[in-house]
């Protein structure tokens, strides 16, 4: 070999070598990005096959590793990507792609979503320290704390949030509802009212708005805020209810039904709590309205879901005999108008007597009457008093109370009535059941009502 080529050799070989190198050292950076762009468009499986190509090469590409890391939290398989971050705790070098603090912030939130929410508290918490004009390390911290059931200090961090950095909605929103939990209705308020003016379009925070509003009694504002929180899926369903319990507040029905409809109709559970509660509140107003059936089949879907629900199992047991008892029916079902012409001719048949003013209470009806007479015995009655007779018939499940006694009492005195007589398919306290003894007072509960309107049907 021409010994002046073996410089020449030398040098290309050198060359090739550099060129080499640096032909590596730019294309593997570009490798390993490949990883996060395929995780970004939902190639998981791609992504986490280059990333374990790229590692099995160079066991120090802790670059890859955490990108591996993040395609398995991407494609939720978070026992690998546990075991992975675990693996980069122990052993990785910072500042190669990613820093300590990109690091701690994955893993916060793998910790949380692999069911360990103290370790990610821990790390939030060190991140706090670590980048203390961050707003989110104390908002999640303060969420975590509140998860924990620590509203004290999830307070604190809610406040450390928005002291970072005022216009952090979440954060308000967050201290909002700790407010209201704490019957501090007023800063409350202020607080959602705030995170509403910071995120519009947050429709979450109008749902806890209208919350507040409703327990003001501040009806018609408190539906508007539940028709903004209407747009966010997740509280849809509750903000109908909530809807449909401040018509009932107003006594608006059949407006009431109409939401309270729509919050069954769209229930992605049957035994939610949302599901079970719309129902009951549609049974009331079913009953309400005297539309027993309709309340009677909502009672009887709620009690197969959870049979101990609120008073459905006594709800039923009362509306029992509407199936064996057609005037009882009638009773409790008909319109108005009806119940008065059933009253006044229950007064007729079962008690003998005809009525002589009829007048609309609330829950029923009250009636004068006077005794019937025939041929035989009209002269004796007349030559004497007529005793007048006072019947109240009421088929709402309010009991009739000592106070209602006393001022019917009043009442009897003043238009020289004799006696009164009350049915109804509530109850009685006991204090107005003591006050009716020894004075001119028959009571008649529901099971008593129920006999006598049995028998009036034989009639």
């Amino acid at each position: 070999m021409n010994p002046t080529l073996i410089p020449i050799i030398a040098i290309s070989i050198v060359a090739v070598i550099i060129i080499f190198f640096v032909v590596k050292s730019m294309v593997a950076p570009r490798r390993t990005e490949e990883i996060s762009r395929l995780t970004s468009e939902g190639s998981y499986s791609a992504a986490i096959k280059l990333a374990k190509s790229l590692i099995e090469k160079d066991g120090h590409n802790f670059l890859a590793r955490y990108y591996l890391g993040k395609a398995y939290i991407a494609s939720k398989d978070y026992d690998n990507a546990m075991k992975v971050f675990d693996y980069l705790s122990n052993n990785a070098e910072f500042g190669k792609g990613f820093t300590e603090i990109d690091f701690r912030h994955d893993i916060a939130k793998l910790y949380e979503l692999y069911g360990k929410p103290e370790e990610a508290l821990k790390e939030y918490l060190l991140l706090t320290k670590q980048e203390p004009n961050n707003d989110d390390n104390f908002y999640q911290a303060g969420r975590l704390f509140e998860k924990r059931e620590k509203p004290e200090q999830a307070y604190n961090y809610y406040k450390l949030a928005t002291k970072a950095n005022d216009k952090n909605a979440e954060a308000h929103a967050a201290i909002g509802v700790l407010l209201y939990k704490t019957k501090q209705p007023v800063d409350a308020k202020k607080e959602i009212e705030r995170a509403i003016k910071l995120s519009p379009k947050n429709y979450q925070y109008y749902y806890h708005l209208g919350r507040i509003l409703k327990d003001n009694k501040s009806y018609p504002e408190a539906v508007n805020a539940f028709e903004n929180a209407l747009r966010d899926p997740a509280y849809k369903q509750k903000a109908l209810l909530e809807r449909g319990m401040c018509y009932m507040e107003v006594k608006s029905y059949e407006k009431a039904i109409v939401e309270l409809e729509r919050a069954v109709s769209i229930a992605q559970s049957s035994d939610s709590i949302e599901t079970l509660y719309s129902r009951y509140h549609l049974a009331a107003c079913y009953e309400n309205l005297r539309n027993l059936d309709a309340a009677i089949k909502q009672w009887e879907i709620i009690a197969k879901v959870k049979r101990n629900f609120k008073d459905v199992a006594s709800k039923l047991a009362e509306y029992s005999d509407l199936q064996t008892n057609d005037l009882m029916k009638d009773y409790l079902t008909s319109s108005i108008g009806e119940f008065t012409i059933l009253c006044q001719n229950l007064t007729t048949t079962v008690f003998n007597m005809v009525a002589t003013d009829i007048q609309p209470e609330r829950g029923g009806v009250s009636i004068k009457a006077l005794p019937s007479s025939d041929k035989s015995n009209k002269d004796d009655w007349m030559k004497n008093r007529i005793q007048q007779t006072l019947f109240y018939f009421f088929r709402e499940n309010t009991p009739v109370d000592e106070d209602f006694l006393r001022r019917t009492l009043e009442n009897m005195k003043k238009h020289n009535i004799d006696k009164c007589i009350v049915c109804t398919t509530g109850n009685y306290t006991s204090s107005a059941l003591k006050f009716a003894d020894g004075r001119p007072f028959e009571l008649i509960d529901k099971q008593r009502l129920d006999n006598l309107l049995a028998n009036a049907g034989k009639i």
